[in-house]
């Protein structure tokens, strides 16, 4: 039986396989996802990433920071806070999304 279109896509992204392999519904892989995504809990996110002890991003393409919260709220207190975040962000990714700009156009 050939391999559902999960299975491809698993398959083709998990890390650390054989060359080859083949992953099947029911295997334990690891993926390596291309872009992880947080928003507007960032702030939070940042302790817990020095809390481990980490200093750097292994992969700084691959997180993506996106403000997409309370954005119509131009408040002192909200813009101040995002850029904190941006602050903090960008010295260690690429990719920052400034207040949903894709979708909410001021």
């Amino acid at each position: 039986m050939g391999l559902t279109l999960v299975e491809k896509i698993a398959g083709r992204h998990a890390d650390g396989l054989a060359p080859n392999a083949v992953v099947r519904s029911g295997d334990f892989i690891s993926i390596r996802p291309r872009h992880v995504m947080t928003h507007d809990n960032t702030g939070a996110v940042i302790p817990k990433f020095k809390q481990i002890g980490a200093t750097t991003i292994a992969d700084p393409a691959q997180p993506v920071f996106a403000i997409d919260h309370d954005i119509q709220n131009t408040s002192p207190e909200n813009l101040r806070n995002t850029r904190r975040s941006k602050r903090s962000l960008t010295s260690t990714a690429s990719i920052f999304i400034r207040q949903a700009l894709a979708f909410h156009i001021r």
